[in-house]
């Protein structure tokens, strides 16, 4: 099974993706799964899983959440969390039999990485197609050493990067996580750019909001 466990919504300031584009670019690039994410918020996520009409894609409803120890995303979850608190953030996951990935644990810029304990997330993504590779390796290694599970993930806020990071595993998600079988792979390349085409957006979005 391959699922992209990280794609933006045009409800983040920095993504143009709509949902019904992000459903045709997944179905076209052959993915079995996604999971939707927007930055503190559900919006995107529901909008886009309650379009999808393909018995053969599954929608995740997400949300990445900037905690005061960095940026997690949360998903399989009932309720909305709402708490920023990172230990907060783990105790409503726990209660909601959800999960929590530690997203671009290792990235270049001092307020995006992670700087909570790891050992408490189910998950840590250890590829994104946005983040340096040698960032990604860290991450990699870091799950290793703590025994979570591996998720890939292309961050997209623009469809021609859906599928660019990948979680491959076989039969059900939830099991494979839990199961530590998960693995990530992915193309990074063309994240470079579009990281600084989503800077450019959202600095434009916030001077004329």
């Amino acid at each position: 099974m391959k699922y992209d466990m990280h794609i933006h919504t045009k409800y983040s300031l920095c993504s143009l993706n709509k949902p019904r584009d992000i459903l045709k670019t997944a179905i076209k690039k052959k993915l079995d799964g996604i999971c939707v994410v927007d930055h503190n918020t559900m919006k995107g996520s529901l909008e886009t899983k309650k379009l999808n009409k393909n018995k053969n894609l599954e929608v995740i409803a997400g949300k990445e959440i900037r905690t005061n120890y960095g940026d997690c995303v949360v998903f399989y979850h009932q309720e909305d969390i709402k708490e920023t608190d990172f230990l907060e953030v783990v105790d409503n996951v726990r209660k909601q039999d959800a999960f929590l990935t530690i997203a671009h644990p290792f990235r270049l810029l001092p307020y995006l990485k992670f700087k909570g304990d790891f050992s408490k997330a189910n998950c840590i993504e250890t590829y994104n197609a946005r983040t340096f590779p040698w960032e990604n390796k860290k991450a990699e290694k870091e799950g290793k050493e703590l025994g979570l599970a591996s998720i890939g993930g292309s961050d997209a806020h623009f469809p021609w990067e859906i599928g660019n990071g990948l979680t491959i595993f076989d039969d059900d998600l939830r099991t494979a996580i839990k199961k530590r079988t998960t693995y990530s792979k992915g193309i990074w390349v063309p994240g470079f750019f579009a990281s600084m085409a989503s800077f450019t957006i959202k600095k434009f979005r916030t001077l004329f909001s």
